[in-house]
């Protein structure tokens, strides 16, 4: 969970940046008092805006898909874990023992 974590925060921290992009470089073409340079951050946007925006959301769904796949896994665990206290009481009733190996009294 601290990869997710970690991952969450830069994740938050890009949309951050990538949220105040647009705004930063119109400053920056209005600062310049260029065409040239407004033309080029423009052309650069134009190219680069759709591939920055897949990039959030492979993100976002690397960021879902392995935290649903983790919360399976703990589940599944608990799972197992419920399943074989049920089956060693089941088998301490029986004066038997629970072979975990063999899944069988």
């Amino acid at each position: 969970m601290q990869v997710l974590t970690a991952v969450q925060t830069s994740a938050e921290n890009l949309g951050t940046s990538l949220s105040t992009l647009e705004t930063d470089l119109t400053a920056a073409i209005t600062a310049s008092q260029s065409q040239a340079i407004a033309d080029a951050i423009q052309a650069w946007m134009g190219t680069e805006a759709p591939g920055l925006e897949k990039v959030s959301q492979r993100i976002t769904a690397a960021m879902t898909g392995a935290s649903e796949a983790t919360t399976a896994y703990v589940e599944g665990d608990l799972e197992m874990a419920a399943d074989s206290q049920r089956y060693q009481v089941t088998a301490a009733e029986r004066g038997q023992n629970w072979d975990v190996n063999k899944g069988m009294f």
